[in-house]
Parts: C-alpha cells; structure tokens; sequence
C-alpha cells in the first residue's frame, strides 16, 4: 500500500496545459490559481487541505449566468475576470478572485463524507464558511444554484481535491441567478398541506392546526431563523390520538382526542403550554440534513430537551410508544429558513405513563375488544383469548401494575398453525380443537394445559418493547425463560422446521395501560413441534449463495464472484459449517465489477472483473494473491448472526479477520476512505448457521490509493 504523492497542485496541473474543450478537468482553475499566486500554497508539500475544485463546466456556468453567451473556456474566464474588475473598486479584480478562490481551500485534509457530515465546513477567506445540506453546499450567493460534489475524492500528498460542478461565491454577486424560486418558508411548507382536514393522512393538516393554536405560526415564518423541523404527519398524530384511547382515524377528532388529553395532563386545563411543549420538542435551532442528525446523535431542540438519532428512528423521551422514524420521500425539504424532515409519529418530551393515566385499557382488555367468541375475522384474536382463558393467564395480562409485552398471533397464525398439525379445515374452533388435540398428544400425562401455558408465556415479555427495539435486540427473554431472537421483522423461535413469525407492521406497538401489544402472523413455538407433512430445513450461508448459480453471467445482483472467490479459500467450508453462527456481509457482482473497475478494469462482465481483481491482489501480494484475498473476504465475515437493525444498534461489530466494522444507519464504515459501502435490498437473509447482508461495495481492511 503505497502513500498518496505529489500536490495538489501538480494534481491539478495534470489536468492539461491549457484551454480545450474537456469540460470536466480544471484548465480555468489552473489559470486562476496562477493569475492570484495560489497555486504555490497548493503547492506546499508540508500543507494538509482540501480543494474544493469547481470544474471548467462550472467556470462556464458562472460565466454564462454574467452574461457570457459563449462555450469556450478562454472566453468563460475573460467574462469572469471582467465581471470581477467591474466590481472592483479600484478597478484591480485579483483580490476579488483571490477571496473567490480562497473560499473553496478548507484547511485540512477532507473526504466527501466528512464534508457531508459537517454543519459548517470552514475555509480560508476569513470568517467564510460553508454549509452543507442534502449533497449540496451551501454558499453566500442566494441566488444561484449550489454546488454539489462530484466524481471521487483525489488525494495527493498535501490533501485532497474534490471536485464540484458550482463555482462556490462568498458573496450575492450581482446579475449572478439561477431563476430558480425562493422556496417557501417552513410555515409555508406546512401550509402548503391545505385549509383543513382531509383524508389525505400523508400531509401536514394536524400540525397546522396544533402549530397556529400554539401561536408558532410566526417562528416558522421568521425569514432570519435558521431551524430544522421534525414535521409529523396527519397519520402521525391519529396514532398518538390512538395511544390516548382515540378509536377512529378521522384528522379533526384525532386533534381533538389529542388536546382532551393535554387538557387532563394540565394543571389549571389549559392544554396549550403542554402542547408547545410538544412541538417545540419537534424545532431544532439549525438548518441539519438527514446525514448530519445522523452524524449528530443527540439533538438538543428549542424546547430544551434531546432527542437522539439512530439511523433512521429518532428516540424520543416516551419509552412506551414506538420511536418515530423519517417518512422516505419526505425529508431533506428545504426551506428559506431552515428544513422541513417529515416523521411517521409524534416526538415525545417526556414519559407520559399511559397505565398512571388510566388511558387505554390492559392488554386483556385489548384482547377482549376482538369479540367474544370465535367468527369469520381472522384478524383478530379469538382464538388467543380462548387459549388464555383455558390457561388461566387472561388475569396476568389484565393486571395494570405489570409492565409487559404481548406478541399476539392473530386467528389467521393459529389457523395456520393448526394446518401445519394436520388440521384441513379454515374455522377458528377447529383450528383451536386441533391445537389442544395435538398438545395432548405431546403431553405425558395426556393433559394440553402446562404445554399450552409454556406456548403462551412465550408470547410475553416483561417491560414495554416497541417493535424497533425489538427489532435493534438480539434476544428477548420470555415469561417461559425461553428466549425470542429478533432478525430483521422476523422473531426466530425454537422450532427450526416452521416459517418465523412477523411482527404486523401496522399493527405494531398497540398501547395498552400495563405495557404493549406487537400483532403477530405465526404462532411462537418454545420447542420444536412434529406437524404432518414435509417441513422446510434452512440451507447453511455456503448453501444459500449456491443457490446463486453455477458461474459467471449476465445477472449483477446475485453471488457468483464471491463464490468464486470463496472457493479459492477455506472460508467457504466455514460458511458451510452447520454448528457456525456467523453474518457474512455480502457484497453482489455489481460490488465487485466495481471494485474491478476502480482498479482499473474497463469492462462490465463478471469473468473480466474477477481476473482483475485477482491480476490486482496479485501485484499488491508480492506475487500470491490469495492470503490478501482471505484477509479481505475474512473481514466480511461477522462473529454471531445479525441482522441489519441490530448492527444499526451495536454500531460496531467484529470480522473473523479482526477488525471491527462500523455501521451508521445503512453505511458501514471500513479502512477504504475512497468510497462508501452501503446495505443492498431487502437484506436479513436468514441461514441455518447465520445470516447474509447483502452490500453494494466490497470492504477493504486497508487503503489502496489507487481508488
């Protein structure tokens, strides 16, 4: 592994020795680092910085937004020094230009992601500052476009040149705009939602409406505030109105739902100081985009208090509700003063204590709102009840003093269930017949009901378990003393035969006043069950990226590089192993044709990629490629099964290799500062010996200078 060389100067220098028609290099650049000196700073081997280096496209754009109606380069400079002399008191357009490009020289050494990151991102003009927001940064011309980075980080010896498509402007140049609209104000945006109450749940209605009774209306429109919103939407607040004992969906009795309780909660009836409390819980006092809450973690607001962000869910201080999470497609909206990040429930400020408040009922009496007797809905929980009732347990979960989670199968998972025992039938009584019929016949003594009662407990978890931290755990200990591994929405039970069960997405974090309710489509087994019929056996890691197919072809999603490469080593006879727990983090042929043509390769077929990479390791190995591609293939590979929430969780976790991975969010961070590794679709592959993630980036345990 070499260490990068040169300057960035003599970087930028390579880019040619004068004008031409290549728009994506920097002969413009060039040219006025030379005519203001600065190309000697950048030139200073003892220096650590970073250009931010606006290519000759983005020097012509300028030009033409001054008036310049060539394409040229030479012209696009003349126009622009001309413009700079007019501006000019004395006539002399060098300090102009100096304080221009000083403005795009940060003083220390940056990658793309660690300017991403940042709020601000200092440079060299005095008192100038940049601000990151949503890929772009932002500048101190308001009106034309912002620059974003493009292509990869260069690193020389002196720092590194990212290259931008913008030239960057310390001031509002005149004449210079875009004719892009100023975008409205954050009171604007929420105002854009409408005049009142719809059907449309995805909108802002409800927090209009709670943000003019607040009187917060003229904070959000404040042109010189600088904030960041946590908008929540109109399904948002008819889930908090839900959590309040609210049983229907309309927006303007959901509100109303939402201020009776408020107005409960307030010592003298007066809900509005409660509910500022509330949505000022919601207003961060600087402009951050998802990135940088990410990068932030604990958040202060205006309303004094933190939350915090773990990927993306955003903890609040209510332990017993699910955590809101960023509504995709909904965040990063920028507004004149500040951004707008729509959330899928309310941030809570404190513990609200639904069980002390008496709201909602227990989770018996939840259960017992499904009817009382089995019927043709196979969506609720008559088949439950019986059983709870046969097992003398509804009394526990009507007990308001405990504090517990129930995973609730619905009838449809006991029918299911039951037809996996034998039971040929659809009705409720049957399948609950059938049940009790197949656990006597496993009981001893002939009796179903401690067999029944050891299922049950199984279903229960002491404490308040929202769906995300059940899924972010790596184990939930049941009232049975068995325990439930979470995998991704998947709840692994003992039995190794049965599909898992799955936490019901919508129907997930039901309150009840001693704890919570987590709907279910299967039913929990602490043992492994025989039922009639063939049962399905989970093939090991090796097993599953077999299934990939037989070589190299046209498919760019699938494995066949990286069985490949595994079957040049050992590591695919460990992913074989029946008695391994292991998470191999598996990077798809795209990952590879990737890495391939960073080193180099000019094609897209998988043959060709694979032989690169194997002529590269080779080189880079002193002439054996294969203990550098164990290594690498090593560090892919997690001690323990995990799924992708639960890495999201731990934010580190150690390789077979031995060094650690770190993960934020869906990134996972490795030695390779060149180019960022992300999780690749729907992930949470389970494996009888693990798990596979699937990834868009090959890891790297070390830093080759040539990506």
């Amino acid at each position: 592994m070499s260490t990068p060389t040169g300057t960035i100067a003599s970087q930028l220098a390579s880019s040619g020795h004068g004008f031409d028609t290549n728009r994506g290099d920097f002969d413009i650049l060039n040219a006025a680092l030379r005519a203001t000196g600065l190309d000697a700073a950048l030139a200073d081997p003892a220096a650590s910085l970073t250009l931010l280096a606006p290519t000759d496209a983005a020097f012509i754009s300028l030009a033409r937004s001054l008036g310049f109606t060539g394409r040229g380069e030479q012209g696009a400079f003349d126009a622009i020094v001309s413009a700079l002399t007019g501006l000019a008191p004395d006539g002399n357009p060098i300090p102009l230009l100096t304080n221009v490009l000083l403005y795009h020289v940060v003083p220390e050494a940056l990658g793309k992601g660690a300017v991403g990151s940042r709020t601000e991102v200092p440079t060299l003009l005095d008192g100038a500052t940049l601000r990151p927001f949503a890929g772009a940064l932002q500048d101190g011309d308001p009106d034309a476009a912002d620059a974003r980075l493009v292509g990869p980080t260069i690193r020389t010896g002196n720092g590194n040149i990212l290259a931008i498509n913008e030239v960057l402007l310390p001031i509002d140049l005149p004449g210079n705009s875009d004719g892009l609209p100023t975008p409205p104000s954050i009171a604007g945006i929420v105002a854009a939602s409408g005049t009142g109450f719809d059907s449309d749940v995805t909108d802002f209605d409800v927090l209009l409406r709670a943000v003019q009774d607040a009187g917060l209306t003229s904070a959000l429109s404040d042109p010189t505030a600088d904030l960041t919103v946590l908008a929540p939407t109109d399904a948002a607040f008819v889930e908090l109105a839900r959590a309040f004992g609210f049983t229907g969906s309309d927006e303007a009795a959901a509100y109303d739902a939402i201020v009776a309780t408020l107005t409960s909660l307030a010592p003298d009836g007066n809900p509005i100081p409660l509910l500022t409390q509330v949505l000022t819980y919601h207003v961060v006092p600087e402009r951050l985009d998802i990135a940088q809450l990410q990068a932030e973690g604990s958040v202060a607001t205006l309303n004094g208090a933190s939350f915090v962000v773990r990927g993306g869910t955003v903890v609040d201080a209510e332990p017993g509700l699910r955590d809101p999470r960023f509504v995709p497609g909904g965040t990063d909206i920028e507004a004149s003063n500040g951004a707008v990040q729509a959330i899928d429930r309310v941030l809570l400020p404190l513990d609200l204590d639904l069980a002390g408040l008496g709201l909602g009922g227990s989770i018996a009496d939840q259960l017992a709102a499904s009817g009382i007797g089995f019927d043709g809905n196979r969506q609720d929980f008559d088949i439950l009840n019986a059983a709870l009732g046969a097992a003398g347990l509804t009394a526990t979960l009507d007990d308001t003093a405990l504090d517990l989670t129930l995973f609730a199968p619905t009838d449809e998972a006991f029918i299911r269930l039951a037809r996996d025992l034998g039971f040929r039938g659809r009705g409720e009584q049957g399948a609950f017949d059938a049940i009790v019929t197949a656990l006597t016949g496993l009981s001893p003594d002939g009796n179903p009901i401690p067999l029944l009662t050891e299922i049950l407990t199984y279903h229960v978890a002491s404490g308040t378990l929202t769906a995300a931290a059940i899924a972010a755990s790596q184990s939930v200990t049941t009232l049975s003393g068995e325990a439930i591994a979470p995998f991704g929405q998947q709840l692994i039970d003992l039995d190794p035969s049965l599909p898992n069960a799955r936490i019901i997405a919508n129907r997930a974090d039901l309150p009840a006043a001693n704890g919570v309710v987590q709907a279910i489509d299967r039913v929990l087994l602490p043992l492994d069950v025989p039922q009639v019929g063939p049962g399905t056996t989970l093939p090991t890691i090796a097993g599953r990226l077999e299934a990939s197919g037989e070589g190299f072809d046209s498919n760019r999603h699938d494995f066949d590089l990286l069985n490949a490469a595994l079957g040049l080593t050992s590591l695919d006879a460990a992913l074989s192993d029946a008695t391994a727990s292991l998470t191999l983090l598996a990077p798809t042929d795209a990952a590879f044709i990737r890495l391939a043509q960073r080193l180099g390769y000019v094609g897209a077929d998988e043959a060709g990629a694979f032989g690169a990479i194997a002529q590269a390791l080779t080189g880079l190995g002193g002439g054996d490629p294969l203990p550098l591609l164990t290594d690498i293939l090593s560090y892919h590979v997690l001690d323990g099964r995990f799924s992708r929430q639960q890495l999201r969780e731990e934010g580190s976790a150690e390789t077979l290799l031995g060094p650690e991975l770190a993960f934020n969010g869906n990134r996972i961070r490795d030695e390779e500062p060149g180019y960022i590794v992300r999780f690749e679709g729907g992930g949470n592959v389970l494996a009888s010996n693990g798990a596979i993630q699937a990834i868009d980036n090959v890891l790297l345990p070390l830093n080759l200078d040539v990506i």
